[in-house]
């Protein structure tokens, strides 16, 4: 007989997670169970004493191989960020996890569109998919350090051109979470280019 009150103690920290929850993240993103032990294996390898992972932490571990723009990864923490502490608890982290690991496309875009929404207005405006453009295109082309070129910057502004194209149906400028979430369902050209999760 199970025990729903347990608690899974993540190494000597305060952090814990009650079974019923983990369960519950399991069947909301689909994951299975090697997932899931991946997930509090590289919790519990990284968490601070405190049982969380500083935001500088994260952003090392995510550039430890020189692959991403560390501004990226720093956007892509903040977005899980939820309560804006500089760090992640487990909670937070599984979140990150489940959406990276499994979950359905609306669980996926509705994560991308919070890392786009820099300023938590629940709208996109073009230099905040330009931002996220150019960190996608930064680490595909590998140079997450170097100026882009004028080139680089073009093909830039002709994605961003062409997401807006695409998505901002009402024209105004900015994309709503709908006009983000369809446009992106309809469009899977730039599903793909955006895909973080």
């Amino acid at each position: 007989k199970k025990q729903q009150g347990r608690t899974e103690k993540m190494g000597g920290s305060e952090s814990s997670v009650k079974k019923s929850e983990i369960k519950k993240w399991k069947d909301e993103y689909g994951l299975n169970q090697d997932k899931v032990n991946a997930t509090f294996k590289a919790f519990k390898t990284h968490q601070d004493p405190n049982g969380r992972i500083t935001r500088q932490k994260f952003i090392d571990i995510m550039c430890s191989d020189g692959g991403n723009d560390p501004n990226f990864a720093g956007a892509i923490f903040d977005s899980f960020d939820r309560d804006k502490s500089g760090s992640i608890d487990v909670k937070e982290y599984m979140t990150l996890m489940g959406v990276t690991f499994g979950g359905t496309i609306d669980k996926k875009l509705e994560a991308s569109f919070n890392l786009f929404d820099e300023n938590n207005d629940g709208q996109l405006s073009r230099d905040e998919v330009q931002r996220v453009a150019t960190f996608v295109y930064r680490t595909m082309i590998g140079n997450t350090k170097d100026p882009l070129s004028e080139k680089q910057q073009t093909t830039i502004k002709s994605i961003v051109d062409d997401v807006f194209t695409k998505t901002d149906t009402d024209n105004s400028g900015s994309l709503s979470k709908d006009e983000f979430r369809d446009g992106f369902q309809r469009n899977p050209d730039i599903c793909n280019f955006f895909k973080q999760f």
